[in-house]
């Protein structure tokens, strides 16, 4: 969990989906293990559809990987996402017999089939979405010193945002989405109204991250558009 985006200098990046439910020709786990250190895992033979426990064929619900071609999982393995031949996250992991003693198979959540629950957060999109850099922000941007007044949160586009006073050249306020691009940004002069009215109508439903900067203040919240 993240209160603010990372430092643009640290190169992070959020990761890309595929909500499409197409069958990948392969793929990569990213997990640690047993707690471990990070690992990788490759299976180079396609997917496929199963319940969980399931054999493959008996149900849509998961992805099965019948057996690790280079690497394995363990407990401690559970949640961590599995990546298609493109880079973009397919399914996470619910369990299965894998080990290091044992390759057998694993069962990951398909991610078309968790997509509607997580959509608020998420946002929409088409059925792929790349990875992108989570912020522009640089490591020497002053650091969050509070958080913003905005209500109703959730609402459905139209908000109130109160603000402190501000010296210099006021507020500068920026939305960034959920994979932390900016998506609105507007500028407060000094001595406006501590209160003020955000429109967001025009974005998707979703998760966003609100900042106001001033000269002396960086003040983010969490903002939920939901219709």
């Amino acid at each position: 969990h993240l209160n603010a985006p990372p430092p643009a200098s640290n190169n992070v990046f959020s990761a890309g989906w595929d909500r499409s439910g197409a069958a990948p020709a392969g793929a990569v786990a990213i997990h640690h293990p047993s707690g471990d250190v990070k690992k990788i895992s490759f299976e180079n033979d396609p997917l496929t559809s199963a319940n969980y426990l399931g054999a493959a064929g008996s149900g849509t619900s998961h992805w099965r990987v019948a057996r690790w071609d280079d690497g394995t999982t363990e407990g401690g393995s559970s949640g961590s996402a599995l990546f298609s031949p493109e880079k973009l996250i397919i399914g996470q992991l619910h369990g299965g017999w894998a080990s290091c003693n044992d390759l057998l198979a694993d069962y990951y959540g398909r991610f078309s089939v968790s997509f509607p629950t997580l959509q608020p957060w998420l946002g929409n999109c088409g059925n792929t979405l790349q990875g992108y850099p989570v912020s522009t922000v640089g490591i020497d941007e002053l650091p969050v010193s509070g958080m913003l007044d905005i209500w109703p949160n959730p609402g459905s586009g139209s908000f109130k945002m109160g603000l402190p006073s501000a010296e210099g050249d006021g507020h500068v306020i920026s939305v960034f989405d959920a994979v932390g691009r900016a998506v609105h940004e507007e500028k407060v002069a000094p001595g406006a109204a501590r209160q003020i009215q955000l429109g967001l109508e025009s974005l998707p439903t979703g998760l966003y991250m609100v900042e106001a900067r001033s000269a002396k203040a960086r003040l983010q919240q969490r903002l939920v558009i939901a219709r």
